[in-house]
């Protein structure tokens, strides 16, 4: 073992020196995959995702991916394939965010992008686009309506922010903010009464 430091010089490093960059990145590969007490076991070795034979030896991981430049980190291909040379790739953070299991894609005229990329692609706030498809919007109207933008709300010769509307009427702005994205006319988002919840 020792030898096989000395020979690459990632992990056996001058007294105090923390090991390399990318010996930090292999050593954390195994640990999700194969120590049960890592934070993030549950989510790599607990549902099956395994690293290579080849890939147990830190000499061949070098070998394979060389030395990983800042900025970048290792990716799977196929987020629920194994940690092996056909599989892995250098990426971006952002790159890997997008690929993480946590994410929700959509599949739009045959491509497929998760919110926050539709989002920015469209010009609307993730938030806002994720609010549109749980409240059950089809999936070509979440993805073609431009974002509104309510500063002001005209009603009867007066002019209100929705939270100054809100106060006045007694109801939550998020409600008269639902109905405007729903397309209420202004007239109707502030004079229907609430349903009361049983």
């Amino acid at each position: 073992m020792t030898s096989k430091h000395v020979k690459h010089g990632h992990a056996s490093r001058a007294i105090g020196e923390r090991a390399s960059r990318t010996y930090q990145i292999w050593q954390g590969m195994k640990a999700r995959c194969q120590n049960e007490k890592h934070d993030h076991y549950d989510r790599y070795g607990g549902r099956g995702i395994k690293v290579c034979e080849r890939w147990q030896d830190f000499a061949n991981f070098l070998e394979d991916l060389g030395e990983i430049p800042d900025g970048l980190t290792i990716e799977r291909k196929d987020n629920d394939g194994n940690y092996t040379p056909a599989n892995v790739r250098l990426a971006t953070m952002t790159e890997q965010h997008n690929n993480t299991s946590r994410n929700r894609f959509i599949e739009y005229k045959g491509r497929r992008q998760t919110v926050t990329q539709w989002a920015r692609e469209i010009g609307v706030h993730k938030h806002t686009l994720r609010d549109r498809l749980n409240r059950g919007w089809p999936l070509e109207k979440a993805l073609t309506t431009e974002a509104k933008r309510f500063h002001y709300l005209d009603f009867a010769g007066e002019r209100r922010t929705i939270a100054e509307w809100a106060r006045h009427l007694g109801v939550k702005r998020t409600i008269i903010k639902d109905r405007l994205l729903d397309g209420w006319s202004v007239e109707e988002a502030l004079t229907t009464k609430p349903k009361k919840q049983g």
